[in-house]
């Protein structure tokens, strides 16, 4: 079963496409509250009017309250030799951040499962909320940090492709 739901996101992740409407995600963050997720997937981008380069140039330099499982790691070879695809499970608790990175040298997406966060990108004038079912993309030149500014934990899963 895990082998076929790291399948599914990963092609879910890849593909971006937004599927049609599922029921709302399980308070868990087990396999019925991902399948949920990929069913609602959908990329969330900046509201129109609010794109602006260099919105955001900094924020939080330390993780805080963030728990990552490498869910599976694959290595890659061709055009991409030396690098690894990789499907991570992270899990941000209330008040929790992910500090302020970016995706130049690591790009990929990431699928909200379960609870809502915030996330402050470098080329938006105004904060994106997300919740389950939305997926960040995280390709070169984004700049960005989330902040789990609710009551519940944020589940998410992140797919990219990183140098080995």
């Amino acid at each position: 079963m895990r082998k076929l739901l790291i399948s599914v996101a990963a092609v879910a992740l890849a593909a971006c496409t937004q599927a049609p409407p599922a029921p709302d995600a399980a308070e868990s963050a087990g396999p019925d509250a991902t399948m949920a997720a990929l069913m609602a997937a959908a990329p969330e981008e900046c509201p129109e009017g609010e794109v602006q380069e260099g919105a955001v140039t900094e924020g939080p330099a330390e993780a805080v309250g963030l728990t990552e499982e490498l869910m599976n790691a694959s290595e890659m070879n061709g055009l991409f030799a030396g690098h690894v695809v990789r499907l991570r499970r992270i899990i941000v608790e209330p008040g929790g951040v992910v500090p302020w990175h970016n995706h130049d040298e690591r790009q990929g997406m990431g699928l909200i499962v379960s609870g809502t966060f915030t996330e402050y990108l470098n080329t938006c004038r105004v904060p994106i909320p997300r919740g389950p079912g939305s997926i960040s993309r995280e390709i070169a030149g984004v700049h960005h940090y989330w902040r789990n500014e609710s009551e519940e934990p944020v589940v998410l899963l992140a797919a990219d492709v990183t140098p080995q």
